[in-house]
Parts: C-alpha cells; structure tokens; sequence
C-alpha cells in the first residue's frame, strides 16, 4: 500500500498532537513521525525522506532557521512548512529564503483550510486518492441508515396522519468544503431551506438533520398543529412546532441507529437554522473542523400534500471509523 511520510518537528507536545488530530487521523496511508528538537528532527529528515515536514522554528538544540540551513546544504526533500508563533516579518523572509515553501502563523486550528489545501497537494502528487469507503462499508452503513430513516418515517406518519414515502439511503464521503453545494447538488432544492439539527453522541457521534424548504415546512407545521393560528412567520409562530417535530422524527432516527449497532446515543438539544443553501453553515462541533464529512441522507415524501423533506446525518470520519468497528464486530458476530 502506498504511504504519505509526513514529519511533525515541534517541542510543543500540543501542537504536534494537533496537527496529528485535526489533519492526519483520518487518513490510514499516513505514516507521522515526531520529533521534539531541531536536531532529532534533522536526522529523522535524511533517514526518513518525508514527503512533507512541519518546523517550529523557536525549538532547543537547533533552531528551524539552522534547520532549513541544514537542509539548504545537503540537499532538500520533499515540501517544507513552517508552523510557528514567530510571525514577524523578518522571520517569514528568512524562512522563505532558506527554503521554507510555506509559512503558516499558529495557532494551528485557525489555519486548517490552507494546512489541509497544502496536504492535498502533496497527496496529488503521490498519486494518492481521497478518502473512499468500500463497498460493504458502503452497503453496511446504509442498511442501518435504512432503519434508522425507516423509524423516522413511522414518526412522522403517526405526526401527519399520512403515508411518508422513503428513499433508498445514499451514503458518501463529501470534503467538508463541498457541504456548502450539499443541498443544492445533492438535495436538489433550490430556494431556502429550514434545518433541524440534533447532535447525538456515544462510542461515536455526529450531526443529524431534518431539512425542508421553507414554504413546505409550513405546510407541515399546519398538517400537524392544524390550521389555527397559522400565521406566514413560521419561525415565531411555530417555533415550538418546529423543534417538537424534529426532535421527534430526528430522535426516532437515530434512537434506531444506535440500536441496529447496540450502542447508546444520547440526543443534544435540538435546534434549527435557516439558510439560502447551506444549513450545514450552522453545524457545531467537530463539523467545524473536519476535512471530510460522512454523510448519509434519505428523503420523506408525502404525496398527496406534496411535502417532500430529507433526513441527514454527518459524521466525522474518526466517528465514522469508529461506526465501523461496530458494523464490523456485528458482521463477526461478536
């Protein structure tokens, strides 16, 4: 199996444990080495070959100035970012002509999006691909979706009194960057939307959504609470309505999910956004820090009001990994 070698030379142990957390845990063709001094780091350099190495610069027993000059003199391999605290001019100047390709100011959470963009580029290069589940990973988190989706219809039948027509569940892997298109590619709706969303968490956890266009949400706040008092500002008038309904249909989901793979979830308080096209914009937690999302969606459909809405659940791919050893200690039979 072809390996990315990525070098992390920092005598932050935070920082170190930041980039491995926030950068490199989701990806199995990663090999990290660490080194805490400029020195160890130097060595690791040359025996190593890594294809890309994050330096401090401010580190004992050599600095990332005498590292880069070290490198400059015996030869360079591979791309070179600094991540450091020392954000003078002077320092990104020196850096750069020593060889540094990029210079990025810590702390290393507000620089995600270019740390991850500069990953990217090196795993083109190997010719390594992006993140992809098998084809029974596939297959096995959608049959639980399928239940899980299943229950929430139940609910939402029992709310409506109408007959919900579901989908057959999709399940992908989508780049976080890339949510911001979900519901207009993938969902294909293209007015505004009303999310409910409910965290849950347990062995493993994620984000869960109930998402409408506005104009059909109202509609079935109306279908269930009736007519009475139905005003055009959904948002004030049926406030209540609106979370009692996704807390409703979003906890039958995932209350069954958890139960397909005999773990517990527990529910957070749900809440519920509205956005032109991008629901997921409003999303907490780990979601804001995740380079690729697991999402798994299914649409409920009821005909005859024509009330059309989707059930989503994304899940960061640590969560996912873990969702996995689940499925696959059932499919074992232990």
């Amino acid at each position: 199996m072809k390996k990315m070698t990525a070098l992390i030379i920092d005598d932050s142990k935070l920082s170190r444990n930041l980039l491995k957390h926030y950068i490199f845990s989701e990806y199995d063709d990663v090999e990290i080495i660490e080194e805490s001094t400029g020195q160890s780091g130097l060595t690791a350099y040359f025996e190593q070959k890594p294809n890309l190495t994050f330096l401090d610069l401010t580190m004992p027993e050599m600095n990332g100035f005498e590292f880069l000059q070290a490198v400059k003199e015996k030869g360079k391999l591979g791309k070179v970012v600094v991540l450091s605290a020392d954000v003078q001019e002077i320092s990104r100047t020196m850096a750069k002509s020593l060889g540094a390709d990029y210079f990025i100011a810590k702390p290393i959470k507000t620089q995600l999006l270019l740390i991850n963009e500069i990953v990217d580029k090196v795993r083109a290069e190997l010719g390594l691909s992006a993140l992809e589940l098998a084809d029974w990973q596939k297959d096995a988190i959608a049959e639980i979706f399928n239940i899980g989706s299943g229950r929430a219809a139940d609910s939402l039948s029992r709310l409506t009194g109408q007959p919900i027509t579901m989908s057959v569940p999709s399940v992908e892997v989508v780049e976080r960057a890339a949510l911001g298109h979900y519901v207009k590619e993938r969902l294909g709706l293209k007015e505004k939307v009303i999310a409910l969303q409910q965290g849950f968490k347990g062995d493993f956890h994620g984000l869960a959504f109930l998402i409408l266009p506005s104009p059909e949400l109202k509609e079935l706040v109306k279908l269930v609470v009736g007519s009475e008092g139905a005003g055009e500002d959904v948002e004030e008038t049926y406030k209540d309505s609106i979370l009692e309904i996704g807390n409703i249909v979003v906890s039958a989901c995932i209350g069954a999910f958890g139960n397909t793979v005999e773990t517990p979830l527990s529910l957070m308080p749900p809440s519920y956004s509205e956005d032109d096209q991008n629901p997921f914009a409003h999303a907490s937690g780990d979601a804001t820090f995740m380079r690729y999302a697991l999402v798994a969606r299914a649409s409920l459909l009821i005909k005859d009001r024509n009330i059309e809405g989707f059930i989503v659940v994304i899940m960061s791919v640590n969560s996912m990994k873990l969702l996995l050893q689940h499925l696959e200690r059932m499919m074992k039979g232990k």
